[in-house]
């Protein structure tokens, strides 16, 4: 398997993974699913979020992932590339909070992922 590449074994309910957010750089993230809720994700999308608070959904999230399913054929491993970059995490000022990232395609839902993140704040400014 591919260094930073994380795989998860779905059956019936999310993976947990607690994440470090690094302020002001460019965050990257591959996750792989085997044996995925859906066998096919074709016509699915994927979102993810940074909250303050994850039971929360109607609080604001304060960053946004760029979250791409790059694998969704069936009888494969699921694939989603998550971008979070360093314009989006410099202005993040809570310090702690929780992120999930989820498969939709206009009438499911399905929470894939979900953890807890804590952002490394910035050694050095200009």
């Amino acid at each position: 398997m591919p260094a930073g590449v994380l795989t998860y074994d779905l059956v019936r309910k999310s993976s947990a993974d607690d994440r470090r957010v690094v302020q002001g750089a460019d965050n990257h993230l591959t996750l792989s699913f085997t044996n995925a809720l859906a066998d096919d994700w074709t016509g699915f999308a994927a979102r993810a979020h940074l909250r303050p608070d994850y039971k929360n959904y109607s609080a604001n999230y304060v960053a946004r992932w760029t979250a791409t399913i790059t694998q969704a054929e069936p009888g494969m491993n699921k694939v989603i590339e998550l971008a979070l970059p360093a314009s989006e995490t410099v202005s993040v000022v809570d310090e702690y909070g929780r992120w999930d990232v989820e498969i939709y395609n206009g009438t499911l839902v399905k929470r894939v992922v979900q953890g807890r993140w804590e952002m490394s704040l910035e050694a050095t400014s200009e």
